[in-house]
């Protein structure tokens, strides 16, 4: 018994050495790239990520002003305020920097300059809802 046990723990042994070699050994399928369609459609939204994200910031802002001067919020509402101003000012940076990667992937890509120019009525919010 402990015979087929032994033989049976080598052949595993064995199977799981030769798998990662097989696999390493098989051609790479690489995935199918996006078409410019798709590179346009994100990158649209990459840029009405940006537009987002300066608008939370700019109310953010405007809540921040009329806290300072008009209302003279404290505590929880003054830190929520606070908070939310904090977490648009870090969002801008990134949204902007995911539009940069993102533009200079599609570059690299081969998409065409003219498929990642947008017009103003492409980024208005309005014009997708």
């Amino acid at each position: 018994m402990n015979r087929k046990l032994l033989l049976g723990f080598a052949m595993l042994v064995l199977i799981a050495c030769a798998s990662p070699q097989r696999v390493a050994a098989q051609p790479f399928d690489a995935a199918p790239a996006p078409s410019p369609e798709q590179w346009k459609d994100q990158l649209l939204a990459a840029h009405q990520e940006v537009i987002r994200a300066h608008e939370r910031h700019q109310d953010a802002l405007k809540a921040y002003r009329m806290m300072r001067h008009r209302n003279r919020k404290r505590g929880e509402p003054k830190r929520l305020i606070l908070e939310e101003l904090e977490l648009a000012e870090a969002a801008v940076p990134k949204a902007e920097q995911e539009l940069v990667a993102l533009t200079e992937a599609a570059r690299r890509a081969g998409v065409p300059p003219g498929s990642r120019r947008f017009d103003e009525a492409d980024l208005s919010p309005a014009a997708n809802d």
